[in-house]
């Protein structure tokens, strides 16, 4: 192949994220997320990450979690596709300051939670979502040398 994209979605790729450092992102989403960065650091958000790549075994233990918002089955998360950030502690002129820098970069927010997951930024997989995690993990066991 002349590059290693993926426009498929089913590529794991490790990555580093302001706030939270070495992560995973599916290489179809981390061009989102770069450009999310930089769209919320020229409205003067440098925008810190507290989640990103979760295995169906970190998921599922949010279950579990009193804190976790919206512990779903089979998260983005567990496929490459979501990010959250420090969101809830900033004033509401920066959260509306992320919220457009993430639109701008073609993410969505919230989810399709009630209420909303507020620091939960995404976009749907191209493949079943089922798809895309089994994918992910598998690459995710190959990259961390567990397989």
């Amino acid at each position: 192949p002349i590059s290693f994209i993926d426009p498929l979605g089913l590529e794991l790729i490790p990555v580093t994220l302001p706030g939270l450092g070495s992560t995973y992102l599916d290489d179809a989403f981390y061009p989102l997320v770069q450009q999310f960065i930089t769209n919320a650091a020229a409205r003067g958000v440098n925008l810190q990450f507290n989640s990103a790549y979760r295995t169906p075994d970190q998921q599922a233990a949010l279950h579990n979690d009193p804190n976790a918002i919206t512990p779903a089955n089979q998260s983005l998360h567990s496929c490459g596709f979501a990010v959250d950030v420090n969101y809830s502690v900033l004033p509401t002129r920066q959260q509306t300051i992320i919220r457009t820098a993430a639109a701008a970069a073609g993410l969505n927010w919230g989810g399709n939670f009630t209420p909303p997951d507020l620091p939960h930024f995404y976009v749907e997989s191209t493949v079943p979502r089922a798809t895309a995690i089994q994918n992910a993990t598998l690459r995710y066991l190959l990259l961390s040398g567990q397989h």
